[in-house]
């Protein structure tokens, strides 16, 4: 009978998905978000829409802040829309001590939020990177946009410090700091895509972002095939390629 009880009560903190953390019991994260934004009302979700997205994600919210973010160690997270802006572009993007590498199939203008400065493109953030000394390479399988060509006309620094390579083939997109942490996933290099835009204008994407190195390694292997051109002599797109390495 006290077994049968037991087995009950313990199903029941199952079902009511609640963990036992310091003092007392305590929701897991994903109650605490619904208990802070709780569903709306018919009619109303438009209103709050902005508070339902990514509350699954606090760690973007807290830790990152453009030229000042926290160290993202010992992880491995789900980002979707907005929260690929702040993890990624404001966050990983400006970690890098060494060397950031970008792999993107399309390429376009991307404003940040440079605090009291306002919006700057993107380039002015890789801009800094290798006035700093970093290595920045970047991998795109088009050309850029007229808007982003003529923000990279500003930066005269990226003309030569930043390395670039053209792959019509490469539709995979990452993200990766000094090869120890990476963001990958469905979005592109573009303000829709990396959730620069509003809520109304952004795309819908999605990915991981880890420093866990069964799945940076990988990454890293990756990128750096295609950039050294080991596919580039047996390519079947070779014609369409207006810089093989090889």
């Amino acid at each position: 009978m006290f077994l049968k009880a037991l087995w009950t009560f313990w199903t029941l903190c199952e079902y009511c998905n609640i963990i036992y953390k310091d003092i007392g019991w305590k929701p897991r994260a994903r109650c605490e978000a619904a208990q802070a934004y709780p569903r709306p009302h018919r009619g109303q979700e438009n209103c709050v829409h902005e508070k339902y997205e990514n509350v699954h994600l606090t760690f973007a919210r807290e830790s990152v802040k453009f030229y000042g973010v926290e160290e993202l160690i010992g992880m491995t997270k789900f980002l979707s829309n907005r929260a690929i802006y702040e993890a990624v572009v404001c966050g990983l993007a400006q970690q890098a001590q060494k060397q950031l590498w970008i792999a993107t199939a399309d390429i376009k203008d991307m404003y940040v939020d440079a605090g009291g400065r306002g919006m700057v493109p993107f380039l002015e953030v890789l801009d800094h990177l290798v006035k700093r000394g970093i290595e920045v390479r970047l991998i795109h399988a088009k050309d850029p946009g007229a808007n982003w060509r003529d923000d990279f006309d500003r930066y005269p620094v990226l003309w030569t410090a930043m390395e670039r390579m053209l792959c019509p083939r490469v539709h995979f997109k990452c993200m990766i700091a000094d090869g120890r942490t990476a963001y990958f996933g469905s979005a592109n290099l573009t303000g829709a895509g990396m959730g620069a835009k509003s809520a109304k204008k952004r795309n819908f994407e999605n990915g991981v972002i880890s420093d866990d190195a069964a799945l940076v390694e990988p990454l890293v292997e990756q990128f750096d095939a295609v950039w050294r051109g080991e596919f580039c002599r047996e390519c079947g797109r070779r014609g369409f390629c207006t810089d093989p390495v090889v």
